[in-house]
């Protein structure tokens, strides 16, 4: 079954992507690609509930990448430390 025509069967609601991802078990990157991909979606409430995920789930991918960084950050700064 194609991706559009799957979309196509089922109902749009504000917990549709959620519930899909957690029964998909998606990674965070995989749900805003999940998102993204429902933008094209020909149902204006299937477009408009993928938008509001994908403002929902990418200031968390992005905070994660951040906060991942500033701890690589901490830890080298650490380890440097340690090693002079």
């Amino acid at each position: 079954m194609c991706f559009k025509c799957f979309l196509q069967s089922l109902r749009p609601s504000a917990h549709l992507f959620s519930q899909l991802s957690k029964v998909l078990k998606l990674t965070s990157v995989q749900e805003i690609a999940f998102g993204l991909a429902a933008f094209s979606s020909s149902n204006s409430e299937t477009h408009r509930y993928a938008v509001q995920f994908v403002r929902q789930k990418l200031p968390q991918l992005l905070n994660s990448y951040i906060d991942t960084g500033l701890y690589l950050t901490r830890l080298h700064i650490m380890q440097s430390k340690l090693i002079n």
